[in-house]
C-alpha cells in the first residue's frame, strides 16, 4: 500500500460474493458427466443454464416478432428488396478494400458534451462523482443511399454516456461497451462490479450503443430496435 490517497489501490472491497465452484480444464474425455459433480455444483450448472436458454428465447422472440413486419414487406415490395440489396452490395464492396480508415473516417470536429449529474442512486452505487453526458453525433453513413434516412433518427444522434470519475487526475479508464438490450447503466454496473473496479482507482466509461435507451426512436417496442 502506498501512502499516496489517488494512487491506485489494491485491497478494496470485495465485489459481491458469486458461488465458488473449483473448475479445471478439460481433460482428454471433455467435461465431466453431469452425474459426476456434486449436488450444489448440479443446481449451479443447471440454474444457469436454464437461465441461459429463457434469456435466449425471449430475446430471440422480441426480436424476431419486431423484425418480421419488415422483412414480410421486403419480400412482397420488390423495389424495397432491390434497394437492400444494393446496400449489401455496396459494403460488401467497402470491406473488401480492408481498409479501416474508409470504412471508419475519423470525425473531423470535437464535440460540445453536455454534462450533467447522474441521480443519486448512481453515485450512492459508485461511491464517487458520477456524470451522465451527451452530444450531437457528426457520423454520416458513407452509403450516399441512407444518410437522409440516418439523419431523421434524431434521438439516436445524440451519443450518449455515463462517467464515473475522480476528478483528481487521469486516470486509468475502463471503457464498458453493453450488449444487446443491456442499456441501463445501473444494471451494468452491478453485473460488472464496476463499483469495485471505481474502489479500485479506475474511472469508468459506459456507453449507450445506438438505438439503445434513451437513444431510441420513439415507438420503438423495446431497447435495441434498429440496431
Amino acid at each position: 500500500m502506498t501512502s499516496d490517497p489517488n494512487a491506485m489501490t489494491s485491497d478494496p472491497d470485495v465485489p459481491i460474493p458469486l458461488p465458488d465452484i473449483p473448475g479445471a480444464d478439460a481433460g482428454t474425455e471433455g467435461l465431466p458427466n453431469r452425474a459426476d459433480l456434486t449436488t450444489w455444483q448440479r443446481a449451479v450448472v443447471d440454474s444457469s443454464a436454464f437461465a441461459d436458454i429463457g434469456l435466449r428465447t425471449a430475446i430471440a422472440t422480441v426480436v424476431g416478432a419486431a423484425v418480421l413486419p419488415t422483412v414480410a414487406g421486403t419480400l412482397i415490395r420488390r423495389a424495397d428488396a432491390r434497394t437492400e440489396r444494393d446496400n449489401i452490395a455496396f459494403y460488401a464492396d467497402l470491406a473488401a478494400r480492408r481498409n479501416a480508415s474508409l470504412s471508419f473516417p475519423a470525425p473531423d470536429t470535437v464535440p460540445q458534451v453536455r454534462s450533467r449529474p447522474a441521480n443519486p442512486l448512481a453515485e450512492y452505487i459508485a461511491r464517487g462523482r458520477v456524470d451522465n453526458n451527451a452530444f450531437a453525433s457528426t457520423f454520416e453513413p458513407i452509403n450516399p443511399a441512407v444518410r437522409s434516412r440516418w439523419r431523421g433518427y434524431r434521438r439516436n444522434n445524440i451519443a450518449r454516456f455515463q462517467h464515473w470519475r475522480h476528478g483528481d487526475q487521469p486516470r486509468p479508464t475502463l471503457c464498458v461497451i453493453h450488449g444487446f438490450m443491456g442499456s441501463p447503466y445501473l444494471v451494468n454496473g452491478l453485473f460488472f462490479s464496476l463499483p469495485w473496479f471505481y474502489r479500485s482507482g479506475y474511472d469508468v466509461l459506459l456507453y449507450t450503443l445506438p438505438f439503445h435507451g434513451r437513444r431510441a426512436e420513439p415507438l420503438s417496442p423495446f431497447s435495441g430496435y434498429g440496431f
